[in-house]
């Protein structure tokens, strides 16, 4: 066991799970505060800045230590967040700290392509010109530089390529890769763990004895009752963070040995060291660590340090032989074409979309499906969330051994080229043969290389190619003639040459490149099926797609110069996604697009010149998803209702200049939508009550609905018939007046009333079971609906809860400068303790934390460290990211805890006598505070409404 590293030491003094970097004005109130919540809610310690911390041109002592004390770093990627200094200054150090303690950091790119960051063009390219005026100087300016790119060819999360762009659906994935990042809870030891410190002090320097690199084993004697488990425990608590989260506490081994066997705590064992769900033993003998790290551990066992770091360099290059043949013995049992697309994926495609490489196999004369089923099946390969292909990395390693083996001392001769200093090598030499299939080489590994196409004119056979930010210059027809899949990202090319040998390519991803004229004529690419062309910033005019009948996936997004689209668009009888998102130079549409019968996603967010649809855009009878949000459109065409098969719409705009301009202007109303619509974003339409679609009550399948920022008063349909919806936001509706009942939303998870000034009632906030979030603020007439009977209702009970993945609190904020009555516990005070009173018959049900504070505190997130028993739990249970009130004054924030709140409760059996302390973190003054425990002897489960 290593105690002296600097990694063990550093862990040793961490004090956040995860450290939060966003840009504030871009995400603060939306999707980082939400993510804030949801990290807070399942129990992860987060440090979020507030805006006091961000004053000068210098990041504070105060960030630059919570980046430190921070285990994972996440940052928020969107589109101004390199506009801000204090951002950029942020991801250095945090870089910094990635080197120097080993941190991790997760990127998030929010509605922003990582290789805008990457390559610092769009509005990165932008922000870093503005910084470069104001004179921050060469060398801050090149170490800005450098972080954005090494951050953005990190592994992360892209909202616009997940989870269909469902913001919730994008979170969950990210907390559940968190947990498992920092799922380090320590054990309950005791309630009064008295006299354990020197057992602890002795126990230490046993494991510490020895050779510090070897496995110990520590034996606890002694008779039943005097502590050896609670002694375990705390050991166990003392050094669970130098081990990266793949701990295991297995208690009580005799009794639940004789109850469900050995195997079972083996496999449990497994599973929790493992991070996976399932794992069969199907003998105890076979108990323990898989086989290849059993021999890879064999191998190691005694060694020194620096021949553990020595033999770990040739493990890089070179898999320990033993560890080879136990991994190969499944490879080896694979037909000949199951091999291949076994070695194509672990050398090129691991992580992409399984019908990318499909596609793209199949077109090599491989039956890819059956062999990716095959590969499945026998675990040498898995399916991720996202359709996505992923190898373990021994797995894959394991076939890069295999074809390295090919020719182990002439790179050139292989079938598949990967390595980024042995690509180099058999480019500037001239090495390659016919032997190679597939030469793929990392994001900057070869920028400002520059080659001849005279290097790729042995490789006849090269059908996978993947040079991204290479210069190349010479006759392109050298290139071979069996391309099938080319990434060429960051091409220097103005214009793509005609003699490019195209023919057979099914992929072409050119993202992000010089080119000002594709040039290349498609009818001569009769086998593509997708053209990348995002954030080409210099292009002006399509291609013209005359004899491209392949074509399904187009995609022009951040192309800020396009202009004209070339009408033979409508040709692309086969086109399923076209992708005109973020280019502003857009007008308008051609009619011949209404001509695409096969599309289903249609992507023209943020095109803010785009003025008009076509009027028969209604034809496109297979369209899922319509997204024309924050555009110029401010007359629907009557043709949408025609729309049959819509899942998503979205028009109108999100920002404060389109706001002004719909309140002066209206969409034109919508009379009928179609029956499969799941998500309806009519933001800031400007629509009364007579423009609103009445046909919104009968959509069945709707689950997100944002009518933000319109004029009705009163809504012309019920919630009757919509009972999947899981969000419904009314922010800024200043004329709204009434709401139907909401009482049958038995899924509703979040509801936005936040500046619906004129609001005067609200009905069925007691029968929501799922509810993690209410907003009023600035519901100046809506009185507070919160008395003691809502907190006991029946749908707030753990009985109806209890089926969710995590149990989350409910937290409401509404305008109230007084805790209520039933509040018993209250003060005026940084904190407040209490002692619990009696509960019989296992009756608590939980409790509810209520908080008065002052608006000048209510941007800042709200740290609140909780005790019960006796035992820190250090919750963060509030969110405070609202819209500012018209008035400055107070605000309430409500929080309702189940009794089976993880944070706070697990493990505990409430019975009455035990202490509660809440104390406020955030250092700035005192609050209002009341505590009401709940048990159903202080008030009945079955209390009406009031």
């Amino acid at each position: 066991m290593n105690t002296q590293g600097e990694s063990s030491s550093s862990s040793s003094h961490l004090y956040y799970d995860i450290f939060l970097s966003f840009r504030g004005e871009d995400t603060r109130k939306n999707f980082t505060g939400h993510l804030y919540t949801q990290l807070c809610q399942v129990g992860i310690h987060t440090f979020i800045d507030d805006e006091e911390l961000r004053k000068g041109d210098v990041i504070s002592n105060k960030l630059e230590k919570a980046i430190e004390e921070s285990r994972v770093a996440i940052v928020v990627f969107s589109k101004n967040y390199a506009s801000s200094s204090w951002c950029l200054d942020e991801l250095v150090k945090i870089l910094d700290c990635r080197e120097r303690l080993n941190q991790v950091v997760l990127p998030i790119f929010y509605y922003v392509d990582p290789s805008q960051v990457r390559k610092q063009t769009g509005s990165f390219g932008e922000a870093l010109a503005k910084h470069k005026e104001r004179l921050f100087g060469a060398e801050r300016m090149e170490k800005w530089k450098a972080a954005l790119t090494e951050a953005a060819n990190l592994s992360g999360w892209d909202l616009q390529n997940m989870a269909d762009g469902h913001e919730s659906k994008f979170i969950a994935c990210i907390i559940k890769q968190v947990l498992q990042e920092v799922n380090q809870t320590p054990l309950d030891v005791a309630h009064y763990p008295i006299g354990l410190d020197s057992s602890i002090q002795h126990i230490e320097l046993l494991l510490q004895s020895g050779c510090e690199h070897e496995v110990r084993m520590v034996g606890i004697c002694g008779v039943g009752g005097i502590g050896k488990t609670t002694l375990a425990k705390a050991i166990y608590n003392r050094i669970l963070r130098q081990f990266g989260g793949c701990c295991c506490f297995l208690s009580d081994i005799r009794s639940k040995a004789e109850e469900s066997g050995l195997i079972k705590l083996q496999e449990k064992l497994l599973c929790q060291i493992l991070k996976t769900k399932e794992f069969e033993v199907d003998s105890v003998a076979e108990g323990g660590l898989p086989l290849a790290l059993v021999t890879l551990g064999s191998h190691l066992q005694g060694r020194s340090v620096k021949e553990w770091r020595d033999e770990f360099k040739k493990l890089k290059a070179i898999p320990h032989c033993d560890v080879q043949k136990i991994l190969q013995i499944s490879f080896d049992g694979l037909d000949d074409n199951t091999q291949s697309v076994f070695l194509d994926i672990a050398c090129a495609f691991q992580g992409f979309l399984e019908d990318e490489v499909t596609d793209t196999l199949n077109a090599c004369g491989f039956y890819s499906k059956s062999a990716i089923s095959t590969l499945v099946q026998r675990n040498l390969l898995q399916r991720d969330d996202w359709s996505c292909l992923v190898m373990h990395d021994l797995v894959r390693d394991m076939g890069r051994e295999i074809v390295r083996m090919e020719s182990p001392r002439d790179c050139g001769k292989r079938s598949r080229l990967f390595n980024p200093q042995e690509v180099l090598d058999v480019l500037q030499g001239n090495k390659g043969s016919e032997n190679v299939e597939v030469l793929v080489i990392n994001q900057q590994a070869l920028k400002g290389v520059k080659l001849s196409t005279k290097a790729f004119q042995k490789m006849i056979k090269l059908r996978v190619l993947k040079i991204d930010d290479l210069h190349i210059s010479g006759d392109f027809e050298l290139l071979s003639k069996e391309l099938r899949w080319l990434s060429w990202e960051g091409c220097p090319l103005k214009c793509i040459p005609s003699n490019f040998p195209f023919g057979k390519l099914v992929f072409l991803n050119m993202k992000g490149s010089d080119i000002q004229e594709f040039g290349l004529n498609l009818q001569y690419c009769r086998s593509l099926k997708k053209l990348d062309l995002s954030d080409c910033e210099h292009l002006r005019s399509t291609p013209n797609f005359k004899g491209s009948r392949s074509l399904e996936y187009l995609m022009f997004k951040g192309c800020s110069s396009l202009k004209n689209i070339h009408p033979s668009i409508g040709n692309l009888e086969r086109l399923i996604n076209l992708q005109f998102g973020y280019c502003k130079e857009i007008t308008d549409l051609p009619s011949s697009i209404c001509q695409l019968k096969s599309l289903e996603y249609l992507d023209i967010n943020d095109c803010s010149s785009l003025q008009t649809l076509p009027v028969d855009i209604g034809d496109m009878q297979s369209l899922t998803h319509l997204c024309a949000w924050r555009t110029g459109i401010r007359q629907l065409p009557g043709s949408v209702e025609m729309l049959r098969n819509l899942k998503t719409l979205q028009v109108g705009g999100g920002i404060l200049e389109a706001k002004r301009s719909f309140s002066r202007r209206r969409v034109r109303r919508i009379v009928s939508l179609s029956n499969f619509i799941s998500a309806l974003c009519l933001e800031n339409c400007g629509f009364t009550e007579a423009d609103v679609p009445r046909d919104i009550g009968s959509l069945s399948n709707l689950y997100h609905l944002d009518l933000s920022g319109n004029n009705f008063l009163y809504l012309p349909f019920d919630f009757s018939k919509l009972p999947l919806l899981v969000s419904l936001y009314f922010s800024d509706c200043k004329n709204l007046q009434t709401l139907p009942s909401i009482s049958n939303l038995q899924n509703l998870k979040i509801l936005e009333l936040g500046n619906c000034q004129k609001l005067v009632k609200i009905t069925g906030l007691d029968n929501l079971p799922l509810i993690e979030w209410i907003n009023m603020i600035n519901c100046t007439h809506l009185q507070n609906p919160f008395n003691e009977g809502f907190f006991s209702a029946p749908a707030l009970s753990i009985s109806s809860r209890k089926h969710q993945l995590y149990e989350h609190p409910l937290q409401i904020n509404l305008e109230s400068n007084e805790i209520p009555d039933w509040c018993s516990n209250k003060v005026t005070a940084p904190s407040i303790c209490l002692t619990l009173p009696t509960v019989h018959n296992n009756n608590f049900l939980g409790m509810v934390l209520w908080f008065v504070c002052h608006f000048c505190n209510v941007h800042l997130p709200h740290f609140v460290a909780v005790t019960v028993a006796h035992i820190n739990h250090s919750a963060h249970l509030f969110n405070l990211n609202f819209d500012e009130p018209d008035n400055e004054g107070e605000v309430s924030c409500v929080s309702y805890i189940p009794c089976s709140d993880d944070t706070l409760f697990e493990g505990l059996e409430i019975k009455g006598g035990e202490q509660i302390s809440i104390e406020d973190g955030t250092g700035k003054g005192k609050l209002q505070q009341g505590i009401k425990e709940q048990s159903s002897d202080s008030f009945p489960l079955d209390k009406a409404w009031e």
